[in-house]
C-alpha cells in the first residue's frame, strides 16, 4: 500500500458510526467536509465541536445528494455499502474520492491494502431512504393506503420492535425509521443494529398498525396516501420527536390516546347536548381526534361538522365548540408535532401552526375552576352539577 493511501487510513473498525469515524480525523479535514456543504465553524472551534457539527451536516445531506447532484453516483455508494471496497494504491481510490471527501465514505488499513466502507449509520438512512420507497404509491387524490400481509416468522426481538413500531405510529403518525431505533435504544439503554430495525419493519403488515414508505413508517390510521402526504407537509423540520417511554408504548400499543384531560370531558358534553346521545358523542370524538392529530385546519374541522349533521344556532355557540376543540386539542400528543403536546411547546412555537390558541389560554398555566363556577362545556350549569361528576 502507498504512502499516499496510508494517509487516508484511520484507526477504526469497519462497521462504525459516524461519529466514531469523524473523530478520527484532525481539524483540517473536518474544515474540509463542512466548507463542502458550506457549514463555517469558528477557527476556535475545538476538533470535538467539528467532528459533531459534520456529522449532523452529513446526516442532513445523504438523501438530498443522492436524490440530487449526487444521482449518478448512487450505485457506487450501494455497491460500497454492499460490498465495500479494497484497493492497494491510490489510483485505485479514484472513484470513490468524492463520496470520501464528503464524508460518506472512510478509508482503513486491511493488511496490505486498504477497505473502503460506509459508517452505519449512513447505509441505515440510505435503507430508509430509497429502498422502501416503492412501497407506497406516489400521492394522487383518493389513492388508498396500501395492504400488506405481515410475514409472521419473527424473532421475539422483531415482535417486540414492531410493538414499538405500531405504538410509535399512534403517537407520531409518520415518522422516520430511524426514530424507532432512537427510542428503542433509549429505552433499552443499548444499541441495535440500523440494519436489524430495517429486517424487522420488512416483516410488518397492514395488521401491525402502519407500513413503511419513502422511508417512514406510517400509521394505518390514514386512509388515503394524500393524508399521509399531508402530515408529512405538517411536520416542521426544526421540531424534535417526543421521546417514548416504555410506558407510552405501552400505553399506545393499541391505538392512539385520549387522555381523560378535564378538555376531553368539557369538549364531550357540548357534543352530547348537540347529538343528545352520549354513545354518539363518544364516537364523534374519536373521530375528531384524528382531526386533531393531523392539525386539521379549520375549513376542515367545520366541513366534517356538517358532514356529522352539527349545526351552530349562533356564532356564539360555534365559537364555544372552537374553544373546547382547540382547548382539548392542546392536551394531546398530536401527529403535527411529532407526538408532543402542544401544551408542552412554548407558546410562541405554536402561533403559526394552522390552529389557533384561544385568547383565554395559556397552555403554561392550569385554569381553576370553583365548583359553584359555570362549567367550561357551556352547559349553562353549574360545575359541580356537571363536568365536575365525570372528572
Amino acid at each position: 500500500m502507498d504512502q499516499q493511501l496510508k494517509d487516508l487510513c484511520i484507526k477504526v473498525e469497519k462497521g462504525s458510526n459516524l461519529d466514531a469515524c469523524l473523530v478520527k480525523y484532525t481539524k483540517p479535514r473536518l474544515k474540509a467536509i463542512l466548507d463542502i456543504f458550506g457549514e463555517k465553524m469558528p477557527a476556535s472551534a475545538k476538533k470535538q465541536e467539528m467532528a459533531e457539527k459534520a456529522e449532523e451536516v452529513i446526516k442532513a445531506n445523504v438523501i438530498t445528494y443522492f436524490e440530487g447532484e449526487g444521482v449518478d453516483e448512487l450505485t457506487t455508494m450501494t455497491d460500497l455499502c454492499n460490498n465495500g471496497l479494497t484497493i492497494d494504491s491510490a489510483e485505485a481510490f479514484a472513484p470513490v474520492q468524492n463520496l470520501y471527501d464528503r464524508g460518506f465514505a472512510f478509508v482503513v488499513a486491511e493488511g496490505d491494502a486498504a477497505e473502503v466502507f460506509v459508517p452505519e449509520n449512513v447505509k441505515f438512512i440510505l435503507d430508509a431512504g430509497f429502498e422502501t420507497k416503492s412501497s407506497i404509491p406516489a400521492p394522487s387524490v383518493d389513492a388508498e393506503a396500501p395492504v400488506v400481509e405481515a410475514d409472521m416468522n419473527r424473532t421475539e426481538e422483531e415482535a417486540e420492535l414492531l410493538r414499538y413500531a405500531k405504538a410509535l405510529a399512534n403517537i407520531y403518525g409518520v415518522y422516520p425509521a430511524k426514530q424507532l431505533k432512537e427510542v428503542w435504544d433509549y429505552n433499552h439503554r443499548r444499541g441495535i443494529a440500523p440494519n436489524d430495525v430495517i429486517k424487522a419493519i420488512s416483516k410488518a403488515g397492514t395488521t401491525d398498525g402502519f407500513y413503511v414508505g419513502s422511508g417512514n413508517i406510517v400509521s394505518n390510521l390514514l386512509p388515503t396516501v394524500d393524508e399521509y402526504f399531508a402530515v408529512l407537509d405538517k411536520h416542521e423540520s426544526t421540531d424534535i420527536f417526543f421521546y417514548a417511554t416504555e410506558d407510552d408504548i405501552n400505553l399506545y400499543e393499541n391505538g392512539p390516546v385520549m387522555d381523560a384531560a378535564p378538555e376531553y370531558f368539557y369538549l364531550r358534553s357540548f357534543l352530547g347536548r348537540k347529538t343528545e346521545n352520549e354513545e354518539a358523542a363518544t364516537e364523534l370524538m374519536k373521530k375528531l381526534f384524528l382531526l386533531c392529530a393531523r392539525d386539521a385546519g379549520p375549513n376542515e374541522v367545520v366541513a366534517f361538522m356538517e358532514k356529522q349533521n352539527i349545526t351552530f344556532v349562533d356564532l356564539e355557540e360555534f365559537n364555544k365548540f372552537v374553544s373546547l376543540y382547540t382547548e382539548w386539542l392542546y392536551t394531546l400528543r398530536i401527529w403535527a408535532c411529532k407526538g408532543h403536546k402542544p401544551a408542552e411547546l412554548r407558546v410562541e412555537r405554536m402561533v403559526n401552526r394552522s390552529f389557533k390558541l384561544p385568547s383565554n389560554v395559556d397552555p403554561r398555566k392550569s385554569k381553576k375552576i370553583g365548583r359553584n363556577d359555570a362549567c367550561p362545556c357551556g352547559s349553562g350549569k353549574k360545575f359541580k352539577a356537571c363536568c365536575a361528576k365525570l372528572i
